[in-house]
């Protein structure tokens, strides 16, 4: 038995049997001098053990030209580790950068159209509620004009940072270009998302920005998914439905 230490011991201790073997092993290592081991080959447990000692220890030299080299390898892994680690976050960052409109924080409109279709087909799949909110800022070509792109910056990051915080962690929006600002809500009923809306228009006619002195206000429409309709379909009736606010003077949401 070879269970443990002690039954090793023992074992060991033992004259030989028929089934063990003793024997001497020479091994040489290009020009260096031969290594001989005093092996003995164990039959323990129905397998064997090839035990040695070694009898002539390789020379200092070969010995430390070992260790250096062991040790630059493992500082050679420790660093190409790092480096793949820096790597990594550095594609991360760009994958996110490549998905952020860095004026408002929020997606741009790549981000928008890989999500929508897949968000309007999971929708049709499972029969589940999503809805669009389309945004828009009344009057942004004259605040540009009148009091510089500073102002019409100014505008659109604080209705960035407003409309982030309606959001839920799975819902997303994004800007779909200019001042107009489309969100995905998953989940989300008509109902649900006039509550959004108007929370948002409220929030909006309250900023204080300096570079503009007026009153800051925005125009939406609203839509909720039909049974099989497609993602670009929804945004078209949301669209459609801000137009009609903007046309009844804005600040104000239309329902599709």
């Amino acid at each position: 038995m070879c269970s443990d230490a002690e039954h090793m011991r023992i074992r060991l201790s033992e004259s030989e049997s028929a089934n063990d073997a003793s024997f001497h092993l020479n091994l040489v290592d290009g020009e260096q001098s031969p290594v001989t081991w005093d092996a003995r080959l164990l039959r323990c447990d129905g397998s064997f053990l090839l035990l040695a000692t070694e009898e002539q220890r390789r020379d200092a030299l070969f010995q430390n030209e070992i260790l250096r080299i062991t040790n630059d390898l493992s500082i050679a892994v420790r660093e190409a580790a790092q480096k793949n680690r820096e790597l990594k976050n550095a594609n991360e960052t760009i994958e996110k950068l490549a998905r952020i409109d860095g004026l408002t924080g929020l997606a741009n409109r790549r981000m928008l159209e890989e999500t929508l279709p897949r968000e309007a087909a999971r929708a049709n799949r499972l029969n589940e509620s999503l809805s669009v909110i389309f945004v828009d800022v009344d009057h942004f070509k004259p605040i540009n004009d009148e009091f510089g792109h500073k102002a019409g910056d100014q505008v659109l990051a604080q209705l960035g940072t407003i409309i982030k915080s309606q959001l839920r962690s799975y819902e997303l929006a994004a800007r779909f270009g200019g001042d107009e600002v489309v969100l995905l809500l998953p989940g989300t009923t008509r109902e649900g998302a006039i509550l959004i809306a108007e929370r948002i228009r409220e929030r909006v006619g309250i900023l204080v920005i300096p570079e503009y002195p007026r009153q800051v206000a925005v125009s939406m429409g609203i839509a909720a998914l039909g049974i099989g309709e497609t993602g670009e379909e929804l945004v078209a009736r949301a669209d459609e439905a801000l137009y009609r606010a903007k046309g009844k003077g804005g600040n104000r949401f239309e329902v599709a």
